[in-house]
């Protein structure tokens, strides 16, 4: 406050990987300096030239360019983007900014990590940015004001495939001061989608905390600090705030503190309900050393999923207002920037398996690495053409200018045309002159019919392959680019993967060439031609049409009621998180169930899953998911088990898991089907906080299932454990990943393992002295319906109770609601894990449930670490009978009902009573980290 920074040091900001994905490539960028003007040189030139760097993360790569602008302005120079001013004319001030591009400075340093072998150009970015060479003046006509500028901004739009949806992107200048006044600004241009969702980021200078003046001023009333929006269907102002800008109010005035120097940030994978992180602190607990006096830059994320703001973003709304305005506090602006969802073209392909990443434009090659090819062989390019719009398109049209870095093979285009969901077969184009013969615009189909947007099925769909190869003497570091142009009769052009060029590297290891001269036909698409004369020639639950084997149709249901829930098997943590070691594979993140209505001999057709993702890092990499038919509802994969859906991994917070493989959506109406979400995670480098993520699904929504007529799916939404990985230091006492399972109903009585428990010395010389646990309030009490618990360790870690595990402790009797497990002298070195179950012996009768939990502070440890993960709470165990569900073995006593135990749906608890479950559950760590025994 009131200083000016060193003029040869600057100031620096460093982008990491939270602010940008790891395939962000620049596209436009601009260097932004504001400053006041010294008095002393009020009339004469102002700054227009400072010096910008980049140090990289690992500091192997920098680069320094001044950055000087062709403007050089005064204070009187009529405005452009180029360069603003203001001045004040009675006191001899004013302020400046100018804005200049610096986008090859951007993509140089793109280049330079590509020449460190840098596989993804949003890695290359990451670092620290430095500004310095600016002037200052820190002149007593600024300072007795509290009205001191000096700051910068460095603003660029990127591309990435792992944005979700088109955006429209506004940039809206203007150095103003406000005081006692608003503006209202019209923003136009866009078609909103459904759910849409828009970012408004607003660069501001000056601006303090608490000034606000309630007295009636120009236009008869009190003008609020505020920034404030309006749908084009409503005439309603609606604040934009969050905890960075909170809600004030003086009597019956109200008013957003917006101008108040605190900073609200997002990372690029947030959402509206994410909570952003405030530059300065959460007011009103500002911390003094962060705040930044001379600027205040604020992003808001808003949309239609929000109650509040969905009646101002109504699909195909083409415009909205946007209301600045200031009170006592004076401000200037600079720049309003905003970030719209809108409506895909039409050829944009929406993310699914077939299409990986939504691509149209993609290849083959015989390299294993991700966007890779051999330098030494050839390699296809693809370009899948569907509509996805909502009308037929005519006349659709495909071109391709071919990149310089690769020779078109003649000869080996291909087209293959699938009409009302049948297989066609691969049928060769003629070049043009011996030219690729889509270098000019090529009409591939007279009409193409629309896909269905719930079934992700296209009655029409084309597919061009051709063989290319990189030119000789193709530099190592080069990227091969391409996109391909798709365009119907409406005139409207699409550019392929929403305008993100295919970019396509080197292989640093490829196959030998003699095992894989090119990459085979079958691999890229498929040879083509007949497959079958008759159902005959084609496999189980096939059939034969057109010459080509495709999944027989089940007699379907028609209408069905269709509910989903947790499963009763899925892992839970009850309140805390389950902690997992970095990394973990064949993580099991989640069950649910499926059942329909119905006649038994009926079947429903289940085509996915869009489940949601969240993590507290965006660092973490979630992997390999798949969606699992759990056939026997274990909650674990076992053999029988099959794998219905895999994605690569998570885009923009949503993995949506769809069944290609027709033949395995049909499921049997009147059974419960159960499900597994299963993934690979890992956290890179140390583990130094509470690094999490779980998995949900948010609404019936969610699911892709039809059937006969239109079915309606019923179910609330399921908010799945959170996982933790684990830290660094700590013992840690969490759900192991073996926890036992619910069993069938004839085998719940007697000796049953209900909880299995993980532990570990992260830094070593403890001993595990005592466990203490009871029953929760829905479970049935210690020796009435419990007759005994027992602990043992799980030599084996298989969540079961066998031979090779040893009895540690027998609780037979309640001491203060606890049994009590002592004794038991388990020591740990570094690293050491051991897995604990507790069994118990169960005597339950009908409706009567068993559930068990190990509360922060019954733990006993003696050494130099603190528990981590406490609380642990087993599953229900209930003694029950639901008709339908596959798991049925025997009557059990229960009315002739032949079916195992169900779990007792949790889906009614809200998402403000989940978030306070995960509170206690930090809150429980929190103070078991301040002691040595807990």
């Amino acid at each position: 406050a009131d200083t000016c920074i060193d003029y040869n040091v600057g100031s620096s900001f460093t982008l990491s990987s939270n602010h940008i994905p790891d395939d962000a490539y620049v596209e436009a960028a601009y260097l932004i300096w504001t400053a006041a003007q010294d008095p002393a040189n009020i009339n004469g030139a102002t700054d227009n030239s400072v010096t910008l760097s980049f140090t990289s993360q690992d500091n192997n790569r920098s680069l320094e360019r001044a950055v000087t602008s062709p403007v050089s302005g005064t204070l009187n120079t009529p405005p452009s983007f180029e360069f603003e001013a203001t001045r004040d004319q009675t006191d001899g001030t004013g302020v400046f900014t100018y804005r200049v591009e610096v986008t090859d400075f951007m993509r140089e340093i793109i280049e330079m990590g590509r020449e460190a072998d840098i596989t993804y150009d949003g890695y290359s970015l990451l670092g620290d940015y430095n500004v310095k060479n600016m002037d200052c003046t820190n002149h007593e006509a600024y300072v007795n004001r509290s009205l001191m500028v000096g700051d910068w901004v460095l603003f660029f739009v990127y591309t990435s495939e792992k944005i979700q949806f088109p955006k429209k992107i506004y940039v809206y200048n203007g150095l103003k001061d406000y005081h006692h006044e608003y503006e209202d600004i019209n923003v136009t241009g866009f078609e909103l989608p459904d759910e849409a969702e828009m970012r408004l980021t607003m660069v501001v200078h000056e601006g303090d905390p608490g000034l606000v003046n309630t007295s009636t001023f120009t236009g008869g009333s009190t003008i609020p600090e505020a920034l404030r929006l309006s749908g084009a269907s409503t005439q309603e102002w609606l604040y934009l705030t969050n905890i960075c800008n909170p809600m004030m109010s003086q009597g019956s005035f109200e008013y957003v503190e917006v101008f108040n120097m605190v900073s609200s940030m997002y990372g690029w994978e947030d959402n509206w309900e994410s909570t952003p992180y405030c530059v300065g602190g959460v007011p009103p607990n500002y911390i003094m050393d962060e705040l930044e006096y001379g600027i205040d830059v604020d992003t808001f994320i808003i949309s239609a999923m929000d109650p509040l703001f969905a009646p101002h973003l109504i699909p195909g709304d083409d415009h909205l207002w946007l209301q600045v305005s200031a009170n006592q506090d004076m401000i200037w602006t600079n720049l309003l920037i905003l970030s719209i969802d809108t409506k895909a073209p039409r050829f944009n392909i929406p993310p699914n398996p077939n299409t990986p990443d939504g691509r149209e434009k993609n290849y083959c090659s015989c390299a294993s690495d991700a966007d890779a090819v051999c330098e030494d062989r050839p390699f296809y390019f693809t370009i899948k053409v569907e509509n996805w719009g909502e009308n037929i398109a005519h006349n659709v049209t495909v071109k391709d200018a071919l990149p310089s870095l690769v020779d078109y093979i003649p000869g080996t285009t291909e087209i293959l045309i699938k009409k009302d969901g049948v297989t066609g077969q691969w049928e060769p184009v003629e070049d043009v002159n011996g030219q690729f013969p889509f270098t000019e615009t090529r009409q591939i189909m007279d009409s193409m019919y629309y896909c269905d947007k719930y079934t992700y099925e296209c009655q029409d769909s084309v597919l061009i392959r051709f063989k290319v190869k990189p030119i000789d003497g193709i530099l190592k570091h080069q990227v091969i680019e391409n996109t391909a142009i798709i365009a119907d009769s409406s005139g409207v052009v699409y550019h392929s993967n929403s305008s993100i060029p295919l970019r396509l590297r080197l292989a640093e290891v490829c196959p030998p060439i003699t095992e894989c001269p090119e990459p085979p036909k079958e691999e890229c698409g498929g040879v083509g031609g007949p497959q079958c004369e008759n159902n005959e020639d084609c496999g189980d639950g096939e059939q034969c049409v057109d010459g080509q084997c495709v999944a027989a149709k089940a007699d379907l249901t028609t209408d069905a009621e269709i509910v989903y829930d947790e499963g009763l098997n899925s892992p839970k943590s009850e309140g805390s998180t389950i902690i997992i070691p970095n990394p973990s594979s064949d993580l099991v993140v989640g069950q649910f169930t499926l059942m329909a209505e119905g006649d038994p001999e009926r079947s429903f057709e289940f085509h996915g899953v869009n489940l949601v993702v969240t993590r507290s890092e965006t660092s973490s990499e979630l992997t390999n998911l798949r969606l699992v038919h759990d056939v026997g509802g274990s909650g674990t994969v076992e053999d029988g088990d099959k794998t219905l859906a895999t994605l690569e991994r998570p885009s923009a917070g949503n993995a949506n898991m769809i069944i290609t493989n027709q033949s395995d959506r049909y499921f049997k109406a009147g059974t419960l089907h159960y499900f597994l979400v299963v993934l690979d995670a890992e956290h890179p480098g140390e583990v130094t906080s509470n690094v999490r993520f779980n998995i949900e699904i948010s609404e019936p929504g969610a699911f892709h299932i039809s059937d006969g007529g239109t079915p309606q799916v019923k179910g609330s939404r399921i908010v799945f454990s959170p996982f933790q990985f684990e830290p660094d230091n700590g013992f840690i006492v969490t759900k192991g990943l073996n926890d036992p399972e619910v069993p069938p109903i004839d085998k719940m009585r007697g000796m049953v393992p209900v909880l299995q428990i993980r532990t570990k010395s992260m830094q070593g010389g403890d001993t595990l002295n005592s466990v203490a646990a009871r029953t929760t309030q829905s479970s049935v009490r210690f020796g009435e319906g419990i007759g005994r618990a027992v602990l043992y360790l799980d030599v084996d870690n298989d969540g079961r109770v066998s031979a090779s595990d040893r009895e540690l402790a027998v609780a037979d009797s309640v001491e203060g609601g606890y049994f009590n497990f002592r004794n038991l002298d388990l020591s740990y070195d570094k690293g050491d894990e051991k897995h604990l179950i507790i069994a118990l012996d169960l005597n339950l009768n009908d409706g009567e449930t068993a559930q068990i939990t190990i509360p922060g502070g019954r733990v006993n440890v003696t050494g130099d670490s603190s528990i981590v993960g406490l609380p642990v709470t087993s599953k229900e165990f209930k003694y029950e009978c639901q008709p339908g569900d596959p798991r049925c073995e025997t009557d059990g006593g229960s009315d002739g009902c032949s079916c195992s135990v169900i779990s007792v749906p949790e889906n009614h608890i809200s998402g403000l009573l989940f978030l306070l479950a995960l509170l206690a559950g930090m809150f429980s760590i929190s103070l078991s980290l301040g002691k040595r025994r807990s």
